[in-house]
């Protein structure tokens, strides 16, 4: 199973936890708090389907919205390569990347920094 992981969303600092759905032995994924170790969000979603080894389901709606992103960019996982219908969303079906980039505090500050420099100077009109 893949080690845990630093990501950086929406401006917190989150630690990805990996491990199993006991159902069908596909991927889940938990993010922490890194500041106070609360639990922040489940990022996968469980799928009747059993997923390939390397494939997780992620859930980017909701509360969630934009974490697909934040994964594909942060070098979490792959883009996309097929969606599964459930109800009122396609749950976009991605690949672990074999070595995730974990980033340092330092690293995360400056993100988090350049995230909040770019919102100041978002034209809203």
């Amino acid at each position: 199973m893949r080690q845990d992981v630093k990501i950086n969303f929406k401006g917190y600092k989150l630690l990805l936890n990996f491990t199993k759905y006991q159902n069908n032995g596909n991927i889940a994924i938990r993010a922490i708090d890194v500041e106070d170790g609360c639990p922040f969000m489940t990022v996968s979603t469980n799928i009747d389907e059993t997923l390939l080894e390397d494939e997780v389901a992620i859930k980017d709606w909701s509360e969630n919205y934009g974490i697909l992103v934040a994964l594909v960019t942060q070098g979490i996982i792959e883009n996309p390569h097929r969606y599964v219908p459930a109800g009122h969303v396609k749950i976009p079906i991605c690949r672990l990347r074999e070595e995730g980039v974990d980033i340092t505090t330092e690293e995360m500050d400056a993100q988090m920094r350049a995230e909040e420099h770019t919102a100041d100077n978002v034209d809203y009109e």
